[in-house]
């Protein structure tokens, strides 16, 4: 028996991206037939190239035979076959699952045989009349008395590269061609790419090398990035390098990584398989604008939010003497703030986003709780009515701080309210006892306002001393003591007296003493004596008042006269200075 053999080679090339359907008894008829002469042969429909060798193999002019009532041309020319030291050898330019030939004139016992380089092979798609499977399936044997035609597809599991057909050489032999309806494999044989798992990152993270691997382990590898935003490049072969991931957007972006593995030996090339990039952005706190207050005010609860929304966070507080804990999670609490200084206290609190596991910059702003500004001690003033009081000079700690003052009582000579330092005036007090004010003076400073501080101002009244009558006294009369009095009561005295012939003292304090009126003249001698009041430090105006003090007469004189018994005389007496 004669045996022709046919050989395909399949060249591995890289990724195949077509697809192409096999030759069925359906559609054998509009797949182009590959003229003998036509090779190398590149098939645009898979992308493959195909080469043939023929040992001992010529060439006729197609002529149509059928079978079950089809054609089964061939083409111009076709190979022939019809000796068993034939072969025919067809290698490809990539791993095939399947190729189909059509061949007609065979006669009854002429048999054909199908052998890969890569793993047996099976057959199908061949005419049910007269046709039969031999050889294990690997070859097929026409044995029917009428000549005829068919077509068979010669599958390879995994895919193969070379295939060979040979020819028992019985009867008259057969033409033969390849139609183009080649069949790359696919799916990588036996070789899977094994699956990546998916990353999520955050922006500025570093993603270290991937460490692709395929079972059976040795496999190649190609990748190709969807989206270079992430950090990462095109494309690339083995694994994709380690690289800071980036995300300068407000949202996650994702990019998705293929990796394919090329065609090698009998398999085709794997099933590509992918995996996701996702970066994350990192959050952004929003502004938060600094704080200033005053000790005792209420600090709302901070209300924090972001960019991208959605981030908790965390915070700390450099200064917890200003009522804030040192730090917390979430919005910072509602809080009266203190300051028990006699200045500013300056807190910052940093303020950390985490979204998605993400961790943003820290955002600092500042918390001023100005201290409550304090009155300085101002001391009570006592004032005579008419005196000169000065303007105030008020003072406060921490210094620096503006003063309104309010008067109680306007009657003082201060007007009822004002602002900075109280003005001079004249004290007034036209009563009869002490007017006192109550002057309240408030600070402010940086918009805080203090306790007000109160202080008094006394106007005490001009003393006045009660009328004193006159005095008229003889000489050698006895004078009693004075008993001034005074409105308001309590004054003391002082007292002069222009003429001490009379038997008083030139001055003296309290109440003129009791003396023996003196006049050795031979007229009335007058002395006045000025009464000064004092009453709490108040000199009131001095009052007069006069002491006469009439001389002593002399004896009247007469000349001698004899009066007698029962008679009368005039007697007529002269008074001193006539």
């Amino acid at each position: 028996m004669k045996y022709l053999k046919l050989i395909i080679l399949l060249v591995v090339f890289p990724l195949i991206t077509k697809a192409q359907s096999p030759c069925n008894l359906s559609n054998y008829g509009s797949i182009p037939k590959i003229s003998a002469t036509s090779y190398p042969y590149f098939s645009a429909g898979s992308g493959i190239t195909v080469s043939a060798s023929t040992v001992g193999v010529s060439t006729l002019s197609d002529v149509s035979y059928s079978c079950n009532g089809q054609t089964f041309p061939t083409s111009n020319p076709a190979w022939w076959l019809n000796s068993a030291a034939q072969s025919i050898t067809l290698t490809f330019s990539a791993p095939v699952s399947s190729i189909s030939v059509i061949f007609n004139g065979t006669n009854s016992c002429e048999e054909f045989y199908f052998a890969s380089n890569c793993g047996t092979v099976s057959l199908s798609n061949y005419c049910g009349s007269g046709y039969s499977l031999i050889n294990g399936g690997t070859g097929l044997l026409y044995n029917n008395a009428t000549t005829t035609g068919s077509m068979v597809t010669i599958s390879v599991l995994g895919g193969a590269t070379v295939f060979t057909l040979t020819h028992n050489g019985c009867g008259a032999g057969s033409r033969i061609a390849l139609m183009d309806c080649i069949v790359p494999a696919t799916g990588g044989g036996s070789t899977t790419i094994n699956q990546p798992a998916n990353i999520t990152v955050c922006n500025g993270a570093n993603v270290p090398a991937s460490n692709f691997t395929s079972t059976p382990a040795g496999a190649t590898f190609t990748w190709t990035n969807s989206n270079t935003a992430i950090g990462l490049a095109a494309s690339g072969s083995g694994n994709t390098p380690a690289f800071t991931a980036t995300n300068t957007t407000t949202a996650p972006i994702t990019s998705t990584i293929t990796v394919s593995s090329p065609a090698s030996g009998c398999s085709g090339a794997p099933t590509p398989v992918t995996y996701t990039i996702t970066v994350n952005p990192s959050p952004v706190v929003n502004p938060i604008a600094n704080i200033t207050v005053c000790n005792g005010a209420n600090v709302p609860a901070s209300a924090f939010s972001s960019t991208p929304a959605g981030a908790s966070f965390a915070w700390t507080n450099s200064n917890s003497t200003i009522g804030l804990a040192a730090s917390g999670t979430g919005n910072t609490p509602a809080f009266t703030a203190s300051n028990s200084t006699g200045s500013a206290v300056t807190s910052t609190v940093a303020v950390t986003p985490t979204l998605n596991g993400c961790v943003g910059t820290p955002v600092s702003y500042t918390i001023t709780v100005n201290p409550t500004p304090v009155v300085n001690p101002i001391a009570n003033i006592t004032v005579c009515n008419g005196a000169n009081v000065p303007a105030s000079a008020f003072t406060s700690t921490p210094a620096g701080a503006t003063f309104t003052w309010t008067n109680s009582n306007s009657t003082i000579g201060l007007a009822a309210s004002g602002t900075g330092n109280t003005p001079a005036f004249t004290a007034s007090n036209t009563s009869g006892s002490a007017v006192t004010s109550t002057v309240a003076v408030t600070p402010t400073l940086n918009g805080c306002v203090g306790t007000p501080v109160t202080y008094t101002i006394t106007v005490n009244p001009t003393p006045v001393v009660n009328p004193i009558t006159n005095i008229t006294v003889c000489n050698g009369a006895n004078v009693p003591a004075s008993a001034f009095t005074s409105t308001p009561a309590g004054a003391s005295f002082a007292w002069t007296n222009s003429n001490t012939t009379i038997g008083l003292a030139a001055s003296g304090t309290g109440n003129t003493p009791a003396f023996t009126a003196s006049n050795t003249s031979g007229s009335a001698v007058t002395s006045t004596v000025s009464v000064t009041p004092t009453l709490n430090g108040c000199v009131g105006t001095p009052v007069t008042y006069t002491i006469t003090v009439n001389p002593t007469p002399s004896a009247p004189t007469a000349a001698g006269v004899t009066i007698c018994p029962n008679n009368t005389a005039t007697l007529t007496a002269t008074a001193p200075g006539g």
